[in-house]
């Protein structure tokens, strides 16, 4: 038995729900988290998230690193670390 934290997938539902009927939505839903494999998106500790966040992170720096530097700063602003790498506190 696998908990998964369903505060996240009302965002899903909400989109499927303005486009699909209520039921038609319903069972994309549960094709998305049981045959696709998205269910890992909200499993406890999010490790699908978390993966594609670092594969995402990854690409960024080696694609476009000065856009990679300017977020980290960004970042590093709205949480108040000032003066602070913030990419290398990751």
């Amino acid at each position: 038995c696998v908990v998964l934290d369903e505060s996240g997938m009302s965002s899903y539902a909400a989109v499927l729900l303005l486009h699909l009927a209520e039921e038609d939505a319903f069972w994309v839903l549960a094709t998305l988290l049981d045959v696709c494999g998205l269910a890992r998106l909200f499993e406890d500790g999010f490790p699908l998230l978390h993966h594609c966040y670092d594969c995402w992170e990854a690409l960024l720096r080696k694609r476009m690193p000065r856009l990679a530097a300017h977020i980290d700063g960004a970042l590093g602003t709205f949480l108040g670390l000032d003066g602070c790498d913030y990419a290398a506190m990751r």
